[in-house]
C-alpha cells in the first residue's frame, strides 16, 4: 500500500501511516544549503546564465550513463551557479547535479551524506538514514512519510525554495571545462503544476517535489492551501504508479475543503 500522510504546517499532524521504505531525498539535501539565498518573487518559468568558470564544478562523481537515470548529462569540469543548480534539482529532479551540489558543498558525496544525517536528526527526522543525495537506490538509504513531513516543513521556512517549487520550467546557460556555453531547458517532473492533474475545488497546489525509484515507487511531497489560506503538506510514498499517487494525494487534499 501507499504510505501517506497530511499535515496541516504549524499544527498537530491529521494522519499518519508509516511505511519505511526508500525513497527520494532530494528535500533533505536541499534543507542543509538553503540558508542565506535571497528570496525573490514567484515566478513560474525563469533564464538563467552563468559566468565561464563561475559556480560548482562537476568532477567525475557528477557523471552518471545510466538510460535510466535522470539527469541532466554533466561531464567533468562543467559548472554552473548553486542557484541553477538548484533549480534544475528541484524542478527537474536532476541525479547528476544533486551530486554536483553535494560534492561543492561538503567535498564528496559520502561528506553530503553525512550532512544530510546531521540535520535529519537535528529536525526528529530519527526514522531515516541517507547515503546520497538523489535518492538512488541503496538499503541503506531510507526515511518514512513522517521524517520526509518534517525535512519539508523546514524547507518551506525558505522563500526559495518555495519559489522554486512553484516553478513549471527553466532554462539556463552553464559551461563546460573549456568555458563554451551549454544550454539546458526543463518543465516540472510535478504533474499538478503540468496541469496532467487538478487539485480538488478549493485547493491551491503552491509546489512540491516528486521522486521516484523501482523500490520507492512514485512518491511526492506536496505543499498546498485551503481556501482560507491555510497552508498543508501531504507526503504520498511508494504508490504503484503516478495516477495512484496522485489519487492518493487528491484524497489527501479533500480532507481541506
Amino acid at each position: 500500500p501507499a504510505a501517506w500522510i497530511c499535515s496541516r504546517v504549524g499544527r498537530t499532524t491529521w494522519v499518519v501511516v508509516t511505511y519505511s521504505c526508500p525513497c527520494v531525498s532530494v528535500s533533505a539535501a536541499t534543507t542543509v544549503r538553503l540558508e542565506g539565498i535571497a528570496s525573490q518573487p514567484p515566478e513560474r518559468s525563469s533564464t538563467r546564465t552563468a559566468g565561464p568558470g563561475t559556480g560548482s564544478h562537476a568532477d567525475e562523481s557528477c557523471v552518471m550513463t545510466a538510460n535510466d537515470v535522470q539527469k541532466v548529462g554533466l561531464k567533468e569540469g562543467d559548472t554552473m551557479t548553486l542557484d541553477q543548480a538548484l533549480h534544475i534539482l528541484l524542478i527537474y529532479s536532476a541525479n547528476d547535479v544533486a551530486n554536483l551540489i553535494a560534492v561543492n558543498v561538503a567535498g564528496s558525496v559520502e561528506g553530503f551524506a553525512d550532512m544530510m544525517n546531521a540535520k535529519a536528526n537535528a529536525l526528529g527526522a530519527t526514522n531515516s538514514h541517507f547515503t546520497n543525495p538523489s535518492g538512488l537506490q541503496d538499503d541503506e538509504h531510507y526515511t518514512t512519510p513522517y521524517d520526509m513531513y518534517l525535512i519539508f516543513n523546514e524547507a518551506i521556512n525558505y522563500g526559495k525554495f518555495i519559489e522554486i517549487i512553484g516553478m513549471s520550467e527553466y532554462s539556463t546557460m552553464y559551461h563546460d571545462a573549456s568555458g563554451a556555453e551549454k544550454s539546458f531547458e526543463c518543465a516540472t517532473t510535478n504533474r499538478y503544476l503540468k496541469g496532467q492533474y487538478n487539485a480538488p475545488r478549493a485547493v491551491t497546489v503552491i509546489g512540491g517535489k516528486t521522486g521516484s525509484t523501482a523500490a520507492a515507487g512514485s512518491c511526492l511531497t506536496l505543499l498546498s492551501k485551503d481556501s482560507s489560506d491555510n497552508s498543508f503538506v501531504s507526503v504520498v510514498m511508494k504508490a504503484d504508479n503516478v495516477d495512484v499517487l496522485y489519487g492518493k494525494t487528491n484524497k489527501l487534499l479533500e480532507m481541506l475543503q
